[in-house]
């Protein structure tokens, strides 16, 4: 035979010059002889193989190729005896993927029995990845194509479906015969057009765009690809649109204002037609026309108009103006323009909104007019008031003064009768001179002759007082008054005036309090930023009273001057009364002053410098100079000295966002400094209150100051007399 193991036949020479690799191999799967090729690509010499297994030597394996790691095409000839091929993967010695196929021939003696077979591989490797990459590039392409929200179609020339992507499929179905349009067009051309049709599933009307496209070769022959894409929604958009449009455009016609388009130059590029109608003139003629040509004015305020029409042109600025002129009936006329950017497309506009409001200029004139009249007729009125009142209070007064003299000096000349008229003179001289006085302060509020002496006050003390100057009513009326003032309040007030006010409201509450045994409560109490003083009369309301703020008008005038008081102290007097007991109760805010807020450090000194006590209120101040604190009183002391000059008088030191309010004590040589953001007069007073007890309290020490001044344990109490007055 030809292939039988002769070591030195020459035709082995012929396989080596093949470039397949080629193996012969006996019935044993053991290597008879290989070619060049094979020895090369598994880096072998003939004779290291020859006798060995050929799975040992090309898979390094100790067993038959056997599927699923490749088909071995030896065993179908050992089984059949008949050629076989199959392909095998990533031989021995191959570092990258490769792939061999391999065709098995049978080699049989003269009896045809077989005894060796010719084993020959080919690397396909090449054609192998080509083909993957294909497939792989087709797979990314469905899933491009499955994930496309258009329908894709593939149409052979005879109109038959080659292909239709997931879309497509849930568009139409897997049989789509209707509403494709398979029609015959241009091989050569592309053709797009928009229809609509009814959709069985929805049965509602879809709007399509299609877009048809030549294929050359679709698996080797001409085709075509169909898109559709669903534009219902845009459809149904540019309708809305469309019907938007139409109403804006309505809306502009019939808007009762004038509406131009300026361009760059100010020439009108449009109008509405109210505009048309106001310059009395068609659109195509103000078309291109100049907008200051519509308007005869001074060149002063052309310029200034045109000016904002350029800002806003230039910077999208909105403007707001008005301007007289002389219009075509040469009458006086005035506009009122409402400058805007407005953008079409790539063009730009200034919008203008025209108003007329000649007539408002009209009846703001009138109005103005008017209010000038009233003006100097309130001014007339408040000087006859006051005038008046002046005229009054003199003969009342003397009328006051000269009963008074006569009860204080002849009662004991006069019969009883002379006496009840003259105490009746007496008082109700006094009551009428109050009402003048009243009735001068009521036409003087709201001028430069009435003023408020404004200072911080403790609103508890103010209470005490009055109900104290009323005391006398109060009891002679059998009056219980309740007085539920837990809280301490400070507020910036005029003292006499709202002292006036609240015994004013008082003098009402007990003049009508009708209950026997009646009472009055007093409740101070804080709401927020406010302080609430109310003045119940008659019982304590109870959860089923209910409060009646209706037919309360007249109070509102007879304490007119009270409400105008609160109200100049940025507060608010109400009036209340009850359904129950047909009692009118007051309410009274007032804005609440935190003073404490206000100081940063209380120092006590004695003169040589040194400190006593330091009292710091809440965190230690940013703008607080640490010299003060720590040793640089010396010279503090000195300018202290140098303005006292040995007056007891408090003293003020301004530094703008702070200020050193301080007073010495009785022997002049400790001094008390307040350091604090504003000088209120609540301060002079509390430190004057806390000087005099501290002088009471530390008699001894301060009588022996220059022994007790330096020990700091002597005056470690001090804080607490401090926290009492402050």
């Amino acid at each position: 035979m030809l292939f039988d193991y002769e070591p030195k036949i020459e035709k082995y020479s012929i396989l080596d010059n093949i470039s397949d690799e080629i193996m012969v191999i006996d019935k044993q799967f053991k290597i008879i002889n290989v070619n060049q090729t094979f020895c090369k690509k598994y880096n072998v010499s003939k004779k290291e193989v020859i006798g060995r297994y050929c799975y040992k030597v090309t898979h390094n394996i100790h067993h038959i190729c056997k599927l699923p790691e490749c088909k071995c095409p030896v065993i179908d000839v050992l089984n059949t005896g008949k050629e076989s091929c199959g392909i095998i993967h990533s031989h021995k010695g191959i570092k990258e993927e490769n792939f061999i196929e391999f065709f098995a021939y049978p080699i049989q003696n003269n009896l045809g029995k077989l005894t060796q077979i010719v084993k020959i591989g080919r690397d396909i490797t090449e054609q192998v990845l080509k083909s993957k990459k294909i497939k792989n590039s087709e797979e990314n392409l469905n899933k491009i194509l499955s994930n496309v929200s258009d329908s894709i179609f593939v149409i052979s020339e005879d109109f038959r479906i080659l292909y239709m992507n997931k879309k497509a499929k849930e568009e139409f179905g897997d049989n789509p015969t209707e509403n494709l349009y398979f029609e015959v067009f241009n091989k050569y051309n592309n053709i797009s057009f928009e229809t609509n049709f009814m959709d069985p599933k929805t049965k509602q009307k879809k709007y399509c765009d299609y877009l048809i496209s030549p294929i050359s070769n679709y698996n080797g022959r001409p085709a075509f690809i169909e898109i559709i894409r669903d534009i219902t929604v845009r459809k149904k958009t540019e309708k809305k649109i469309s019907d938007s449009e139409e109403k804006c455009r309505n809306v502009v016609e019939n808007i009762p204002y004038s509406i131009i388009l300026l361009d760059k130059n100010k020439k009108i590029s449009d109008c509405n037609a109210i505009a048309e109608m106001y310059f009395n003139h068609p659109k195509k003629d103000l078309i291109n026309t100049y907008f200051f040509d519509l308007f005869r004015m001074d060149q002063e305020k052309i310029n200034f108009i045109g000016e904002k029409i350029q800002n806003a042109f230039n910077f999208d600025l909105s403007e707001i103006d008005e301007f007289e002129f002389i219009n075509e009936k040469n009458v006086n006329a005035w506009v009122e323009i409402f400058l805007s950017v407005l953008k079409i497309g790539k063009n730009k506009f200034v919008q203008i909104i025209l108003n007329d409001i000649t007539e408002k200029k009209l009846v703001e004139k009138i109005i103005t007019e008017e209010n000038e009249r009233l003006r100097k007729l309130d001014v007339f009125k408040k000087q006859m008031t006051d005038k008046t009142s002046q005229e009054l209070k003199t003969p009342l007064t003397t009328l006051f003064k000269a009963s008074k003299l006569l009860l204080t000096n002849y009662k004991d000349q006069l019969d009883q009768n002379a006496i009840k008229l003259l105490e009746q003179i007496n008082k109700d001289g006094e009551k009428s001179i109050d009402l003048v006085g009243r009735m001068v302060d009521i036409s003087r509020i709201g001028s430069d002759k009435f003023e408020l002496n404004i200072q911080t006050e403790s609103l508890i003390e103010i209470i005490k007082e009055a109900t104290d100057e009323l005391n006398e009513k109060i009891k002679h009326k059998k009056i219980k008054l309740i007085l539920e003032l837990s809280e301490e309040i400070y507020s910036n007030i005029d003292r006499n005036r709202f002292l006036q006010v609240l015994k004013d409201l008082l003098i009402y509450a007990i003049n009508n309090n009708t209950q026997n045994n009646g009472k009055i409560k007093i409740n101070l109490t804080q709401n927020g930023e406010y302080a609430e003083i109310s003045i119940n009369n008659g019982q304590e309301k109870s959860q089923n009273h209910e409060i009646d703020s209706s037919n309360i008008e007249d109070f509102d005038v007879e304490f007119q001057f009270s409400k105008e008081i609160i109200k100049m102290h940025k507060g608010k007097l109400i009036f209340k009364m009850e359904n129950k007991t047909k009692q009118l109760n007051f309410i009274i805010q007032l804005p609440i002053k935190n003073w404490k807020n206000a100081i940063f450090n209380i120092f006590v000194l004695y003169k040589t410098g040194i400190p006593l006590y330091n009292y710091t209120y809440g965190e230690k101040s940013a703008t607080l100079d640490d010299a003060l604190i720590s040793g640089g009183f010396v010279g503090i002391m000195a300018i202290l000295r140098e303005i006292t000059k040995g007056s007891s008088q408090i003293k003020t030191i301004d530094h703008g966002d702070r200020k050193l309010v301080f007073e010495s004590n009785i022997t002049k040589d400790i001094f008390f400094i307040l350091f604090v953001k504003e000088d209120l007069a609540i301060f002079r007073k509390k430190l004057h209150e806390l000087i005099i007890e501290f002088d009471d309290v530390y008699k001894k020490l301060v009588e022996n100051i220059d022994k007790t001044c330096s020990d700091t344990g002597n005056w470690e109490n001090l804080g607490k007399l401090i926290e009492k007055h402050f």
